[in-house]
């Protein structure tokens, strides 16, 4: 059982970690395809590229927007499961959802229903 759990702990963090250099390299994109975009207006205005290029620029700084939009959601939500698999998310009455400031304690949970596991 233990094995198990430090296996989920495990696979949970290194998901946790690549989403989030996912979110870091579609972060660095955006600032690239926002430089494109920039440069391709002023290169227009200077008669040095044509309005597709300039239409590609802008279509490439979408791209790279959406994309940092979809990994910081990908990321978020890894996050939460990286918190759920260590027991530090706890919902209350409503149904939101809350970090706990220690992980829950399934003994005090066997304890609270006098369970005693073999």
């Amino acid at each position: 059982f233990e094995d198990s759990v430090r296996l989920e702990v495990r696979d949970s963090y290194r998901n946790l970690l690549r989403t989030r250099r996912n979110y870091d390299s579609w972060t660095k994109n955006l600032e690239v395809a926002e430089r494109r975009q920039i440069l391709a207006a002023i290169q227009q205005k200077k008669g040095q590229v044509t309005t597709r290029d300039v239409l590609r620029a802008e279509e490439d700084l979408l791209e790279a927007e959406n994309s940092v939009t979809r990994t910081l959601i990908e990321y978020a939500t890894t996050r939460v499961q990286f918190l759920a698999t260590l027991g530090l998310i706890r919902t209350d009455e409503s149904g939101l959802m809350h970090e706990r400031k220690e992980p829950f304690r399934f003994d005090l949970l066997s304890e609270q229903y006098n369970y005693v596991a073999n």
